[in-house]
């Protein structure tokens, strides 16, 4: 059941990644999905890049509004010990009693699968050198 949850989380928080780099900026370069390109141009949220200059887009990369949103994630999700609390409770933020705390096996998957695929590192450090090299030779960011 642990590695069924890991999985599960794993794959939502991939998908969820993958469509916050296309809503704050991947779908401002492509019209792969026309709903969303409509909703993305309309927004004008295109504040991330790919690190290449002449593009719409800002010097943020890709995958920041996710690493940001794991980033919270993750810490609502601290335990007690580790804040350095007085209770030892699994969830920090939620009520001693709230029946959640109980759930050991969705705490796993939350932590460990949801945010570590949200918040990949891989995809960070490569966005990084991407926007310090530049792009197909185009040019850095900075």
């Amino acid at each position: 059941y642990t590695v069924f949850c890991l999985c599960a989380f794993s794959v939502l928080g991939e998908a969820l990644r993958v469509f916050l780099a296309n809503l704050f900026g991947g779908e401002c370069r492509h019209e792969d999905t026309p709903w969303l390109y409509t909703v993305v141009t309309a927004a004008n949220v295109c504040v991330t890049s790919n690190g290449a200059t002449g593009l719409p887009g800002g010097a943020l990369f890709l995958d920041l509004p996710a690493n940001m949103l794991g980033s919270f994630v993750m810490g609502m999700l601290q335990p007690t010990r580790d804040l350095g609390l007085l209770n030892d409770m699994p969830i920090a933020f939620l009520n001693q009693r709230h029946r959640y705390q109980s759930w050991k096996i969705a705490h796993i998957g939350l932590r460990t699968g949801f945010c570590g695929s949200l918040t990949t590192f891989a995809s960070w450090n490569t966005q990084m050198v991407v926007m310090i090299m530049g792009a197909g030779g185009g040019g850095s960011q900075f």
